[in-house]
């Protein structure tokens, strides 16, 4: 447990660290990779740059706050790898293998923060919980493709309500035909006419 408790920590601190050193190069408080070398070409300069240190900023200051951690840290570390090889390695001649080495180490250094998103939860296990009473969902697992299974029970449930339908005709049809035998019994007999010549 404290072991769990201060990884988290330490990958958190990390995470934190690296964020405000991309905030600084955001603002130009430190030297690092450039956050227009994405955009200028698209937008200009001026606009440009300023897209660029936007979402640097942005993504720094979301990764720094933990939301959406996994989304955020793996925008960032795109971010800073694509605009650090459009800085550094898009024409050979002026190439900086050492610039882009750097933000690549930077940028990956976020994605460990990423995959520890909270300390592993003290406390009661599953089997803790099913001794206490609580209840479990179980999901239910079948072979076979849904919507064949699914057309199966349909087709099968249709054919016992057929059934059902047709057995309960078939004794209000019989129960019908003894009513009409004992009603025709109580009944006295009918004399017979007779008919007499003119």
């Amino acid at each position: 447990m404290q072991d769990s408790w201060l990884n988290f920590t330490a990958l958190t601190i990390i995470r934190i660290v690296v964020g405000t050193y991309f905030v600084a190069i955001a603002l130009g408080l430190a030297a690092g990779v450039d956050p227009g070398a994405l955009f200028v070409p698209v937008l200009g300069p001026a606009t440009g740059d300023l897209a660029g240190t936007v979402t640097l900023c942005a993504l720094s200051l979301v990764v720094m706050a933990g939301l959406g951690l996994r989304l955020s840290s793996a925008g960032l570390a795109l971010f800073v790898i694509g605009s650090s090889a459009a800085q550094n390695l898009l024409f050979p001649a002026s190439a900086d293998i050492q610039g882009f080495w750097r933000d690549a180490v930077l940028a990956s250094a976020i994605m460990p923060g990423a995959l520890a998103l909270q300390p592993r939860a003290s406390g009661r296990s599953a089997r803790g919980r099913l001794r206490q009473g609580e209840t479990v969902q179980p999901r239910r697992i079948a072979r076979g493709k849904p919507s064949k299974r699914l057309a199966a029970e349909e087709a099968a449930a249709k054919r016992a309500e057929l059934r059902r339908a047709a057995q309960a005709a078939q004794a209000a049809e019989a129960a019908g035909a003894a009513r009409s035998d004992t009603a025709q019994a109580d009944l006295p007999a009918r004399p017979k006419a007779v008919l007499t010549p003119v």
